[in-house]
């Protein structure tokens, strides 16, 4: 960020140009949110769908390939020069890894992009690594990837996939019968002892150095297919602490939030990280700590305010809300981005 002389002898700051992509996820919405509100960045979004509501929110928008096809980066990067984009945001799992990859070819560019590195989010991908990598230092189920601990485990028990994400093909399992029947449908298990408590996510940030500068705990009240629903930030020295052990030994730059949830003792233990925004952590901005906007900053190399604590018993509760856009509109999405993009 900067100044920009005028004619008159005026000046205006210089905005940020933020690349969102793809801006049909969840959590690119919250990021868009979050961010737009900043008199000092401009948003510029981009996504396969042009249907998708993002793409239609009077936002500088570029259709792009599937990030499958070999066009994508070409496209994308094309995108990048004839914007003059300062920072991209990746806002989907899958785009993560693949962009993490590109980092070099894309600051060769003169843009940043928001990531962590390569061995940071291919760690979290991998869960049964992520549980070796911390035990000892952050408390988690007793887990395995041996089948025969179904016999050592008290049912009921929790069975998912070593690399999944968003509850897909996660279960909580009564007897040995069901045991068997899910460890032959679902590949690389993990088999863990059931927590049967209260669920957490810690929204947490940190700088390019590794080091942490906020963990927010709040409350997974109501999910639905693994996304929160009703949420409410509250305090947790555990967790917090639980976050520091993390950046210890993970080395992760930015945004990242991790999931916890209570035994029968009432001890929350680590079930999974993801390094990247979370879509609920627009709750975390509101209670007062603007995790997209503060990283942002941090990857553009700009000061960053102090970073407070958040307000605790704040809620969160989403609805559905719609946008309108007509025929016009989308044919000029559709017809022009690329077109844009190549010119």
């Amino acid at each position: 960020m900067g100044l920009k002389s005028q004619a008159g002898g005026n000046a205006e700051m210089m905005k940020s140009r933020i690349l969102i992509v793809p801006i049909g996820s969840g959590m690119a919405m919250s990021a868009l949110k979050d961010l737009s509100k900043a008199d000092d960045l401009e948003i510029i979004v981009a996504d396969s769908d042009p249907v998708t509501p993002g793409m239609n929110m009077g936002f500088p928008s570029f259709v792009v390939p599937s990030i499958e096809d070999e066009e994508f980066f070409p496209v994308l990067e094309e995108i990048i020069v004839r914007e003059k984009i300062d920072l991209v945001i990746p806002c989907l799992d899958t785009f993560l890894i693949p962009f993490a990859r590109r980092r070099a070819d894309i600051e060769r560019l003169g843009a940043k992009v928001m990531t962590s590195p390569t061995e940071a989010l291919e760690l979290s991908r991998d869960k049964w690594e992520m549980y070796t990598r911390l035990e000892g230092k952050v408390p988690q189920p007793k887990s395995s990837i041996d089948p025969s601990i179904i016999d050592e485990l008290r049912y009921p028990i929790f069975i998912k996939p070593r690399d999944g994400s968003g509850s897909i093909n996660a279960f909580k399992v009564e007897n040995r019968e069901e045991a068997e029947f899910y460890l032959s449908r679902i590949s690389n298990p993990i088999i863990q002892e059931y927590l049967p408590g209260r669920e957490y996510t810690v929204d947490c940030i940190a700088d390019m150095n590794g080091r942490l500068l906020s963990a927010s705990p709040r409350l997974r009240i109501r999910t639905k297919s693994g996304i929160c629903t009703i949420s409410k930030t509250v305090s947790n020295a555990l967790l917090e602490e639980a976050a520091g052990k993390i950046t210890e030994e993970i080395p992760v730059n930015g945004p990242f939030f991790f999931q916890a949830k209570e035994d029968e003792s009432g001890l929350p233990k680590l079930t999974e990280i993801n390094i990247r925004l979370a879509g609920t952590m627009a709750l975390t901005t509101r209670a007062g700590v603007n995790i997209p906007l503060t990283a942002v900053r941090i990857f553009l190399g700009q000061k960053t305010p102090p970073i407070g604590r958040t307000k605790k018993g704040l809620y969160l509760a989403r609805y559905w809300e719609e946008i309108y856009f007509s025929e016009t509109q989308l044919e000029s999405i559709s017809s022009t981005a690329l077109e844009n993009a190549h010119a």
